[in-house]
């Protein structure tokens, strides 16, 4: 089983900082019809007790950046947990109502520790810590992701690498790098990212990189929840058979 610990955050300052610790088992909900909740082990490692609050958000992707806004559509119960010091709590995620089939349905959930007061002979700041995990909700059993790779120039006449996903589910890619034939070109950072359904996700080429001759010579090769990809850029790539691929772009 999977823990997340949460860390101190770094400040630049000359004070001490507090902070509670507390860990979250799993650290990744999936809902579906047949799984219509969750519990969530949230486990206090510190010697004080912490209040956490638990807000669900709705997670989308527009302008290749993720937008997290408020959503009633999924609940935590309880939505304030006070945990005390080595203890544990479990909260509750469900829908507060079926979601549209069709399409996986994208959350965040954030657990925030809410500070409490310092005592009168602690001088310092409390910190403030905010845990923030994937959670989707699949509608039916067929939901699959669907990748199209592109590359083209940005308005700087820099290239820069797309993806968008045309299918109905996420995907989460890891170890990115992008090749011309035995040499990586680059490496963006950060070197991970979600792909929401619908969403298209873009990666400039570093400044100062090896520019390739011919955009189309490049391939990407990456990690993802169905396996590896390794393909060429402005082609279509697919986490299930009998796809045809999206015709290639005019080399410029």
């Amino acid at each position: 089983m999977k823990f997340l610990t949460s860390l101190a955050l770094f400040l630049l300052t000359t004070v001490p900082a507090w902070a509670g610790s507390f860990n979250v088992s799993p650290i990744r909900i999936e809902l579906s019809p047949a799984k219509p909740t969750q519990a969530l082990s949230l486990t206090n490692e510190g010697d004080a007790p912490v209040v956490i609050q638990v807000q669900p958000m709705l997670w989308t992707q527009q302008n290749w950046k993720d937008v997290h806004a408020p959503t009633d559509q999924v609940i935590a119960t309880p939505p304030v947990v006070r945990i005390p010091a080595h203890g544990r709590q479990v909260v509750r995620v469900g829908l507060r109502r079926p979601l549209t089939a069709g399409t996986e349905g994208t959350f965040r959930l954030y657990l925030t520790e809410i500070p409490t007061v310092l005592k009168t002979d602690q001088v310092g700041m409390q910190v403030s810590l905010r845990l923030d995990l994937p959670l989707f909700v699949a509608t039916t059993n067929d939901l699959r992701p669907d990748l199209r790779w592109s590359v083209a120039r940005d308005e700087t006449g820099l290239p820069q690498v797309l993806v968008t996903n045309a299918g109905t589910a996420h995907v989460q890619l890891t170890d990115i790098r992008f090749w011309q034939g035995d040499q990586i070109v680059d490496t963006p950072q950060p070197a991970h990212a979600y792909v929401l359904p619908g969403a298209t996700r873009r990666w400039p080429l570093a400044k100062g990189s090896a520019q390739p001759t011919s955009l189309l010579s490049l391939r990407v090769r990456a990690s993802a929840d169905f396996g590896t990809i390794d393909t060429p850029l402005s082609s279509s790539v697919v986490a299930r058979e009998g796809h045809a691929p999206a015709p290639l772009l005019a080399d410029d």
